[in-house]
């Protein structure tokens, strides 16, 4: 069983609200790269106190922005072209990006906590309450994009199935029209 939606975000319909959606991510994953650019040429500036772990940890979240951008550009394509396909990729990354957010947030927010107890102790459940709190918004917004994407692919199949006649060789005159009894419509 999987959960359907008809609209996207409540007053859009399905498509056009993951249109929006679609080019608001493209925007901000741009954004975010030419920040993290930034960032990293900062670090890279600073000859006499040049930190290595910052480095390799900016380069690694400018490599899935990257990542994120490009499959952001797949999901708007396959809007534009009604293409499964495509959107089947972006659904499959948004499932694989979901479990891999539950794994790194596991791993990475107790480490930042215990770094940041080392410098500031009486700051350290501020931070906790903050960073699982953004992650839970973080988890539901995916998972509900991923619950739209589904639906849509889930529609564009429907659709498909539904236009789908088949002719009868011997009177050319006669149709015979497709029936699915998954969603009991009968073209």
């Amino acid at each position: 069983m999987s959960w359907k939606i008809n609209s996207c975000c409540v007053c859009f319909p399905l498509r056009p609200g993951l249109f929006v959606w679609g080019y608001f991510a493209i925007i901000l994953s741009y954004i975010t790269i030419l920040r993290m650019l930034f960032r990293i040429q900062d670090i890279l500036e600073e000859y006499n106190h040049f930190d290595p772990l910052s480095f390799i940890e900016l380069s690694i979240s400018l490599g899935v922005s990257i990542i994120h951008f490009i499959f952001y550009i797949v999901f708007v394509t396959g809007l534009h072209k009604k293409s499964r396909g495509c959107l089947e990729i972006f659904y499959g990354y948004n499932v694989i990006t979901i479990i891999g957010l539950i794994i790194i947030i596991s791993l990475y927010l107790p480490v930042q906590a215990y770094r940041i107890h080392r410098l500031y102790s009486s700051n350290v459940w501020i931070f906790v309450v903050v960073g699982v709190f953004s992650t839970g918004i973080t988890l539901l917004l995916q998972l509900y994009i991923t619950i739209a994407v589904r639906s849509l692919i889930s529609k564009l199949e429907d659709e498909r199935d539904c236009t789908s006649s088949a002719y009868i060789t011997e009177d050319p005159g006669c149709i015979v029209h497709g029936y699915k009894e998954r969603n009991n419509c009968e073209c």
